[in-house]
């Protein structure tokens, strides 16, 4: 696979980003939100639902195996991030920590934003110095990746770069407010013009701002500081 650039929201291929979609319509998911959205119906990608069928994992793990591969060539990585914060069981891209890690000879670590005690927000070997690439499912606001940010730094290590399977509206904008870059490997947009069969309501409310999305990241950071 040959990115179109390592960085960005624009790293995919035209083909590639026909192929991921339809994959991630499967993790379609509505919900309402009375006092963040106002009451509309919120649409997003349920990244653990997709990771359920096997073709759809295969597909985003060797999409992330690829990134990394070519991201090595320029860039020293030590470590790979995976963010965890569900109580019920793993979340996000920790799935497939153990088969990415394998394929690219990264250790793999869990950041556990939610966990109060210091010693158990992160789940392996992270050392000081150790140069870190955060594996994110989707983008939305962009605060568990802010806080995920800083529990790293405190533990003396780097991050590098973030990279989001999924992008939505807003998080960038926030999350480089505060002076993280990051990439995705699809947008919000991309997905309606490659994603197919979608019930119409459904992409009218995809279509839709998320103005709720927007929000100051400063005070995630500086939580954990």
């Amino acid at each position: 696979m040959r990115f179109q650039s390592l960085y960005g929201s624009g790293i995919l291929t035209a083909e590639d980003k026909r192929r991921l979609a339809p994959a991630l319509s499967a993790g379609l998911t509505c919900s309402e939100h009375s006092l963040t959205g106002g009451g509309r119906r919120h649409y997003f990608i349920d990244l653990p639902r997709v990771l359920t069928h096997p073709d759809s994992a295969s597909l985003i793990v060797n999409m992330l195996t690829d990134y990394i591969r070519q991201l090595q060539q320029t860039t020293q990585i030590d470590r790979l991030a995976f963010v965890d914060i569900s109580s019920r069981g793993p979340s996000g891209l920790v799935p497939c920590q153990v088969a990415i890690s394998l394929a690219t000879k990264v250790p793999g670590v869990t950041i556990r934003p939610e966990k109060r005690l210091f010693n158990s927000q992160v789940v392996g070997d992270l050392r000081p110095n150790d140069r870190v690439l955060f594996l994110c499912d989707v983008l939305t606001t962009g605060q568990t990746l802010a806080h995920a940010y800083a529990i790293v730094a405190r533990h003396q290590a780097e991050p590098v770069h973030a990279l989001f399977v999924y992008e939505g509206d807003s998080g960038r904008a926030n999350l480089e407010a505060v002076g993280i870059r990051t990439s995705s490997f699809m947008r919000k947009d991309d997905f309606l013009a490659n994603a197919g069969g979608l019930r119409e309501s459904d992409e009218k409310a995809l279509r839709e701002p998320e103005p709720w999305n927007c929000t100051d990241l400063l005070p995630a950071l500086v939580a954990q500081i």
